[in-house]
Protein backbone atom coordinates (compact mmCIF):
# COMPACT_ATOMS: atom_id res chain seq x y z
CA UNK A 1 0.00 0.00 0.00
CA UNK A 2 2.85 2.36 0.87
CA UNK A 3 4.47 1.82 -2.54
CA UNK A 4 1.21 2.70 -4.33
CA UNK A 5 0.89 5.92 -2.29
CA UNK A 6 4.47 6.84 -3.15
CA UNK A 7 3.75 6.24 -6.84
CA UNK A 8 0.69 8.47 -6.66
CA UNK A 9 2.71 11.25 -5.02
CA UNK A 10 5.43 10.95 -7.67
CA UNK A 11 2.83 11.00 -10.43
CA UNK A 12 1.09 14.01 -8.91
CA UNK A 13 4.40 15.86 -8.65
CA UNK A 14 5.17 14.92 -12.26
CA UNK A 15 1.82 16.22 -13.40
CA UNK A 16 2.54 19.53 -11.71
CA UNK A 17 5.59 19.80 -13.96
CA UNK A 18 3.72 19.20 -17.20
CA UNK A 19 4.34 21.39 -20.23
CA UNK A 20 0.96 23.07 -19.78
CA UNK A 21 1.98 24.22 -16.32
CA UNK A 22 5.57 25.14 -17.10
CA UNK A 23 5.15 26.63 -20.59
CA UNK A 24 8.24 24.63 -21.55
CA UNK A 25 8.00 21.38 -23.51
CA UNK A 26 9.81 18.41 -22.10
CA UNK A 27 11.04 16.26 -24.98
CA UNK A 28 12.47 13.29 -23.09
CA UNK A 29 10.24 10.30 -24.02
CA UNK A 30 11.17 8.52 -20.77
CA UNK A 31 9.55 11.32 -18.81
CA UNK A 32 6.21 10.73 -20.55
CA UNK A 33 6.63 6.97 -20.36
CA UNK A 34 6.94 7.19 -16.57
CA UNK A 35 3.86 9.40 -16.45
CA UNK A 36 1.61 6.97 -18.33
CA UNK A 37 3.00 4.01 -16.40
CA UNK A 38 1.79 5.64 -13.20
CA UNK A 39 -1.41 7.16 -14.58
CA UNK A 40 -2.78 6.17 -17.96
CA UNK A 41 -4.86 9.36 -18.15
CA UNK A 42 -1.64 11.36 -18.28
CA UNK A 43 -1.80 10.72 -22.02
CA UNK A 44 -4.21 13.66 -22.09
CA UNK A 45 -1.55 16.17 -21.08
CA UNK A 46 1.24 15.01 -23.38
CA UNK A 47 1.75 17.18 -26.46
CA UNK A 48 0.28 15.23 -29.40
CA UNK A 49 3.48 15.48 -31.42
CA UNK A 50 5.32 13.58 -28.66
CA UNK A 51 2.80 10.75 -28.37
CA UNK A 52 4.04 7.50 -29.90
CA UNK A 53 2.36 4.15 -30.43
CA UNK A 54 4.58 2.66 -27.72
CA UNK A 55 3.46 5.33 -25.27
CA UNK A 56 -0.18 4.68 -26.15
CA UNK A 57 0.17 0.93 -25.70
CA UNK A 58 1.75 1.42 -22.26
CA UNK A 59 -1.11 3.72 -21.25
CA UNK A 60 -3.71 1.27 -22.56
CA UNK A 61 -2.10 -1.67 -20.74
CA UNK A 62 -2.13 0.32 -17.50
CA UNK A 63 -5.75 1.39 -17.96
CA UNK A 64 -7.21 -0.98 -15.40
CA UNK A 65 -10.53 0.86 -15.19
CA UNK A 66 -10.89 0.95 -19.00
CA UNK A 67 -11.25 4.72 -19.10
CA UNK A 68 -11.79 6.29 -22.50
CA UNK A 69 -8.21 7.26 -23.23
CA UNK A 70 -8.26 6.34 -26.90
CA UNK A 71 -9.65 9.82 -27.54
CA UNK A 72 -6.24 11.22 -26.54
CA UNK A 73 -4.40 9.22 -29.19
CA UNK A 74 -3.57 11.45 -32.17
CA UNK A 75 -5.63 10.56 -35.25
CA UNK A 76 -2.54 10.02 -37.39
CA UNK A 77 -1.58 7.06 -35.15
CA UNK A 78 -4.99 5.41 -35.33
CA UNK A 79 -4.69 2.90 -38.14
CA UNK A 80 -6.23 -0.53 -38.65
CA UNK A 81 -2.92 -2.20 -37.70
CA UNK A 82 -2.70 -0.15 -34.53
CA UNK A 83 -6.35 -0.92 -33.74
CA UNK A 84 -5.46 -4.62 -33.81
CA UNK A 85 -2.66 -3.98 -31.29
CA UNK A 86 -5.10 -2.03 -29.12
CA UNK A 87 -7.80 -4.74 -29.03
CA UNK A 88 -5.14 -7.37 -28.31
CA UNK A 89 -4.71 -5.59 -24.97
CA UNK A 90 -8.46 -5.61 -24.34
CA UNK A 91 -11.19 -6.49 -26.78
CA UNK A 92 -13.41 -4.05 -24.91
CA UNK A 93 -11.46 -1.18 -26.48
CA UNK A 94 -13.49 -1.96 -29.62
CA UNK A 95 -16.17 0.24 -28.08
CA UNK A 96 -13.85 3.27 -28.06
CA UNK A 97 -12.26 2.91 -31.50
CA UNK A 98 -13.28 5.28 -34.28
CA UNK A 99 -15.53 3.59 -36.86
CA UNK A 100 -13.18 4.37 -39.75
CA UNK A 101 -10.46 1.99 -38.47
CA UNK A 102 -12.70 -0.90 -37.51
CA UNK A 103 -12.81 -3.80 -39.93
CA UNK A 104 -13.51 -7.51 -39.72
CA UNK A 105 -9.92 -8.28 -38.68
CA UNK A 106 -10.07 -5.83 -35.77
CA UNK A 107 -13.43 -7.25 -34.68
CA UNK A 108 -12.29 -10.87 -34.83
CA UNK A 109 -9.16 -9.98 -32.83
CA UNK A 110 -11.29 -8.14 -30.23
CA UNK A 111 -13.68 -11.09 -29.88
CA UNK A 112 -10.78 -13.54 -29.59
CA UNK A 113 -9.40 -11.41 -26.75
CA UNK A 114 -12.77 -11.30 -24.95
CA UNK A 115 -16.12 -12.60 -26.08
CA UNK A 116 -17.80 -9.61 -24.42
CA UNK A 117 -16.46 -7.45 -27.26
CA UNK A 118 -19.29 -8.80 -29.38
CA UNK A 119 -21.54 -6.21 -27.69
CA UNK A 120 -19.57 -3.43 -29.37
CA UNK A 121 -19.59 -4.65 -32.96
CA UNK A 122 -20.91 -1.89 -35.24
CA UNK A 123 -24.25 -2.86 -36.79
CA UNK A 124 -22.89 -2.91 -40.33
CA UNK A 125 -20.52 -5.76 -39.32
CA UNK A 126 -23.11 -7.94 -37.61
CA UNK A 127 -23.26 -10.53 -40.36
CA UNK A 128 -23.40 -14.29 -40.45
CA UNK A 129 -20.00 -14.30 -42.15
CA UNK A 130 -18.39 -12.41 -39.29
CA UNK A 131 -20.17 -14.50 -36.68
CA UNK A 132 -19.06 -17.70 -38.47
CA UNK A 133 -15.45 -16.51 -38.38
CA UNK A 134 -15.83 -15.69 -34.68
CA UNK A 135 -17.45 -19.09 -34.08
CA UNK A 136 -14.55 -20.85 -35.81
CA UNK A 137 -12.25 -19.05 -33.38
CA UNK A 138 -14.33 -19.81 -30.27
CA UNK A 139 -17.53 -21.86 -30.15
CA UNK A 140 -18.73 -20.05 -27.03
CA UNK A 141 -19.39 -16.94 -29.12
CA UNK A 142 -22.95 -18.10 -29.77
CA UNK A 143 -23.85 -17.27 -26.16
CA UNK A 144 -23.03 -13.62 -26.81
CA UNK A 145 -24.99 -13.16 -30.03
CA UNK A 146 -28.39 -11.71 -29.17
CA UNK A 147 -30.38 -13.44 -31.91
CA UNK A 148 -28.36 -15.91 -33.97
CA UNK A 149 -29.81 -16.43 -37.42
CA UNK A 150 -31.01 -19.87 -38.54
CA UNK A 151 -28.10 -19.89 -41.02
CA UNK A 152 -25.61 -19.31 -38.22
CA UNK A 153 -27.22 -21.97 -36.04
CA UNK A 154 -27.09 -24.48 -38.92
CA UNK A 155 -23.42 -23.62 -39.44
CA UNK A 156 -22.69 -24.11 -35.73
CA UNK A 157 -24.47 -27.46 -35.64
CA UNK A 158 -22.59 -28.65 -38.74
CA UNK A 159 -19.25 -27.60 -37.27
CA UNK A 160 -19.84 -28.71 -33.69
CA UNK A 161 -23.13 -30.49 -32.93
CA UNK A 162 -22.52 -30.46 -29.18
CA UNK A 163 -22.46 -26.66 -29.07
CA UNK A 164 -26.23 -26.23 -29.21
Amino acid sequence: MKKRQDEQIICTKSLELTPQNNKKTITNPNYYLSLVKNDCTALEIIPPELITKELCLVALKNNRLKKDIIRYIPHNLLTVDFAISIVEISGLYLKQLPQNIINEGVIIKAISQTLQAIKYIPDNYKTDELYKAAFDNNHKVLKYIEVPSPTLLDYAIDKSPSVI
